[in-house]
């Protein structure tokens, strides 16, 4: 739902670490779930929107200045909508950020 409502969103298939790491690099912003990669997109300072479904973010979640999680509720959902709000929210964040 969040790669067809945002233009220009590229959808990683399955790739060697590598790759992916290429491509986060090059990357304005990443929409992920918990793991490995929505860490090592905070590491590279990229405004980062981590989905939790069932795990604790506070405890594995990614840092960083741009770097935000999502915790959906016991039984619940994160929505799109949702997601797209708090990615804006990075965006502009970065934006105004000192260079």
């Amino acid at each position: 739902a969040i790669a067809g409502a945002v233009p220009k969103t590229l959808l990683v298939a399955k790739s060697p670490l590598a790759d992916v790491a290429a491509i986060l690099g090059r990357s304005t912003l990443v929409i992920g779930a918990d793991t490995g990669l929505t860490h090592l997109a905070s590491a590279f300072g990229l405004p980062t929107v981590a989905i939790f479904l069932a795990t604790e973010p506070g405890l594995t979640g990614p840092r960083g200045k741009f770097a935000s999680t999502l915790l959906a509720p016991p039984g619940g959902k994160i929505t799109p909508a949702e997601v797209m709000a708090e990615a804006e929210r990075l965006l502009v964040l970065r934006s105004n950020a000192p260079a």
